[in-house]
């Protein structure tokens, strides 16, 4: 029933399956990321980037039977998992990310978040980023007047 309606481009019925086949793709997302690209790709980023193509691409999908939202779902998953591996090849072979690239600011030191969270894409990593931003902040304005302008 779901899949006739995801089918006939009902976006609810896609956000239900989605829900429905959540724990068995995201356990697809762990497996296709194994221990090799453990921590360097996320399962959950993974299905978030997948999911945004699910719901752009209902149109495509046609439901045969019960199995064949999560079939259809998983491919894509596949495919995204594909992308971000050779994304991340791309970036690792990007000669200018070895050298050094000269991000200091303009006294010369980069600055100490940059030096401790390195560039990110993935929705969760800035999250993080930010969390750690805010953490760093917090912890720097508890700091005496005088600590706070040295680390500064």
């Amino acid at each position: 029933m779901l899949c006739q309606q995801a089918a006939a481009g009902d976006i609810e019925a896609a956000e239900k399956l989605l829900w429905l086949h959540h724990a068995r793709l995201l356990g697809l997302a762990r497996r296709k990321i194994g221990v090799d690209w453990q921590g360097k790709l996320d399962p959950e980023d993974l299905l978030q980037e997948a999911y945004i193509d699910v719901l752009r691409s209902m149109s495509e999908f046609e439901a045969r039977d019960s199995e064949s939202f999560y079939r259809w779902a998983s491919r894509i998953v596949d495919h995204k998992f594909i992308d971000q591996v050779r994304r991340f090849r791309r970036k690792k072979r990007d000669v200018a990310r070895e050298q050094n690239t000269g991000r200091a600011g303009a006294d010369g030191r980069e600055t100490l978040l940059s030096q401790i969270m390195p560039d990110t894409t993935t929705p969760s990593q800035i999250m993080r980023q930010e969390d750690a931003s805010a953490a760093l902040m917090s912890c720097i304005a508890k700091l005496p007047d005088d600590y706070r302008i040295v680390v500064t």
